[in-house]
C-alpha cells in the first residue's frame, strides 16, 4: 500500500488493529500500531478506543483497559456502551467488583443509557463473586427500570437460592414480588427449549417455590 503511494486512513489502521486484537493474541502488535497511528497525525476514534479496550479486558489487562478509557475520555471521546459494557465485563470477570461498581454508576451519570446486557453483566459479576448485598440491590434496580434477569443471571440465582439454608438472600430479593416474576420469566420463556440441559435447576427452583415458602406470592 505504502510502496503504491497510498496513505493509510483511520478505517485502514481500525481494521488492522481489530485483526490483531481478534482472539486477544497479540495485543502488543495492537498497541504498537496504535502508537505508530498516532506518531502518523491520526486521531484515534471511538472503534479504536472500544477495540483496544476489549481486546485488554479479555486478556486480563485491566490497567491497561482502564488507562485507555481514561484517556479517550481525556481527548474528548465520549464513551459509548459498547466502552463500558466490554470494560465492566472485563472489571467482574476479574473480580474487580469496586471498579466494576464505580464504572456501572459513572455510567448513568455520564447519560450512557444502560441495558439488559450491562444489567446482567454487573449482577453475574457479584453473584460469581459471592457479594450478595450488591447483586441483590442491582437486581431490585434492574426490575425497576424494567429489565429482567437473562436465562444465565437466572441460574445463578437459582444455585444461590437453593443454597440459601438461612433464607437471608431470597428475603432481602423479594422485598416484592416483582423481583421474583421477573427473575422467573427466563424459566417460563427458555425452559421448553433449554429443558435437557437445565431440567434439574428448573425442577428444583418449582419445589423451591411450591416449599409452603410464605414469602412467595407470585
Amino acid at each position: 500500500m505504502l510502496k503504491l503511494g497510498l496513505q493509510p486512513t483511520l478505517i485502514t489502521f481500525n481494521t488492522l488493529i481489530n485483526g490483531l486484537c481478534i482472539g486477544a493474541k497479540r495485543m502488543d502488535e495492537a498497541m504498537e500500531l496504535f502508537h505508530g497511528m498516532t506518531q502518523n497525525g491520526l486521531i484515534p476514534n471511538v472503534v479504536t478506543y472500544n477495540t483496544l479496550i476489549s481486546g485488554m479486558s479479555h486478556v486480563g489487562r485491566l490497567v491497561t483497559a482502564q488507562k485507555l478509557f481514561e484517556e479517550m475520555c481525556a481527548f474528548g471521546l465520549v464513551p459509548n456502551l459498547i466502552t463500558y459494557s466490554v470494560l465492566l465485563d472485563g472489571f467482574c470477570k476479574n473480580g474487580l467488583l469496586d471498579e466494576a461498581s464505580e464504572l456501572f454508576r459513572k455510567m448513568e451519570a455520564d447519560g450512557c443509557m444502560r441495558n439488559s446486557c450491562s444489567f446482567n453483566t454487573i449482577v453475574r459479576g457479584f453473584l460469581h463473586n459471592d457479594d450478595k448485598v450488591r447483586a441483590t440491590q442491582i437486581l431490585h434496580e434492574m426490575v425497576k427500570e424494567g429489565f429482567s434477569a437473562d436465562f444465565s443471571t437466572a441460574i445463578m440465582v437459582v444455585d444461590l437460592l437453593l443454597h440459601d439454608s438461612t433464607g437471608e438472600f431470597f428475603r432481602a430479593l423479594v422485598q416484592n414480588c416483582t423481583v421474583v416474576s421477573f427473575l422467573l420469566f427466563p424459566f417460563v420463556l427458555w425452559a421448553p427449549i433449554m429443558v435437557l440441559p437445565n431440567c434439574r435447576a428448573y425442577y428444583d427452583m418449582s419445589q423451591y417455590l411450591g416449599n409452603g415458602n410464605r414469602y412467595v406470592a407470585v
